[in-house]
């Protein structure tokens, strides 16, 4: 067993052992203070171009950018400054905004675009006309297919008053209905008329397009009501019961005409260029004179033996009978459509 504190021997280094360690030695201090040189030549580079690049973004901020946003219109500041105080009692007064209507309290008053309301009133105003004169077209149409006879028959009657009178004795249930059926479509007709002029002329009596017809054709369809109304009421008071009602049966043969003649004329009223539009409502009032003017001469050829013997009651009868019915509906029609 050796002993507990034996002493070993060191083994000698040679000369080449001790060449070889310092050279390792002198080669890391050769390799540190080159890697420092390079480290401190490094450093000062750094600091060289980031002192030469702070200066120019600093500049290159306070300049323009073309990524810079710049707004299309011009700053306004408002026209009210506010004091800054230190005193956080002081009462700021409120600031009245540069848009803000004058108006009272709990009310807000917004300024309506004109152009682009009257825009939308005029896209309505043909969306419903378009409507209108469809309806129109479908109700011809079947008029035409059901009684295409019955239309032959009315012109005739219309240019002819022999034929008028046989027409008239030859009515039955069927051609009743007929005449109801293009009486209506008349009616319907000159309402359109009357509804699209009044349009042209910027005039509407009513808000609602459909409300503002129906008070039309029904205002027209009234008047008609109470004519022949007055005509039969009078066909058993005076002694000229054939007359009146031949001329009852003339007038809605000759309305009925006028509802067809319409037709094309409401087409160019509703349709036709700007430039058109005027003549072909003169046309339509031309239309409606004319074959007035023609009934008017037919009535008095009906009414000759009476015209020549009894010219104050035929005076009487212009007024009560053909005057007064006018100025009763059209004051009817304003007071509905105050109303409405």
């Amino acid at each position: 067993m050796p002993p507990p504190f034996a002493i070993h021997s060191v083994p000698e280094t040679s000369k080449f052992d001790q060449f070889d360690s310092g050279r390792i030695t002198f080669a890391l201090r050769v390799t540190y203070k080159s890697d420092r040189k390079f480290l401190n030549r490094f450093l000062i580079h750094i600091a060289l171009f980031v002192s030469i690049l702070c200066p120019a973004g600093l500049s290159a901020q306070g300049g323009a950018s073309p990524f810079d946003l710049i707004p299309r219109l011009n700053q306004q500041a408002d026209s009210v400054s506010i004091a800054i105080s230190s005193n956080p009692f002081d009462i700021v007064p409120p600031i009245a905004s540069s848009n803000a209507s004058n108006s009272a309290p709990g009310f807000s008053v917004t300024k309506k675009d004109t152009e682009q309301s009257a825009r939308d009133r005029l896209n309505i105003l043909r969306r419903f006309q378009f409507a209108a004169v469809l309806v129109m077209l479908v109700w011809m149409t079947l008029l035409f297919i059901i009684f295409r006879v019955f239309i032959v028959k009315v012109w005739d009657a219309f240019l002819n008053e022999n034929i008028l009178n046989q027409l008239m004795r030859e009515r039955s249930p069927g051609s009743s209905l007929a005449m109801l059926l293009f009486y209506l479509y008349f009616v319907y007709n000159a309402g359109l008329f009357l509804f699209l002029s009044l349009s042209e002329f910027d005039q509407h009596i009513h808000d609602s397009n459909l409300i503002g017809l129906l008070l039309v054709a029904g205002g027209i369809g009234l008047y008609l009501l109470i004519k022949h109304f007055e005509w039969s009421a009078l066909s058993t008071i005076l002694p000229a019961q054939k007359e009146l009602s031949t001329f009852s049966f003339t007038h809605m043969v000759f309305n009925i005409v006028i509802g067809l003649l319409l037709v094309p004329v409401i087409l160019f009223v509703a349709y036709a260029p700007e430039s058109i539009k005027i003549y072909a409502i003169y046309t339509g009032i031309a239309v409606f004179g004319l074959v007035y003017l023609y009934l008017s001469l037919r009535g008095l050829l009906l009414s000759g033996r009476f015209l020549a013997q009894n010219k104050i009651h035929f005076l009487l009868y212009l007024c009560a009978a053909e005057i007064a019915p006018v100025l009763l509906v059209i004051k009817l029609i304003q007071n509905i459509a105050q109303t409405a």
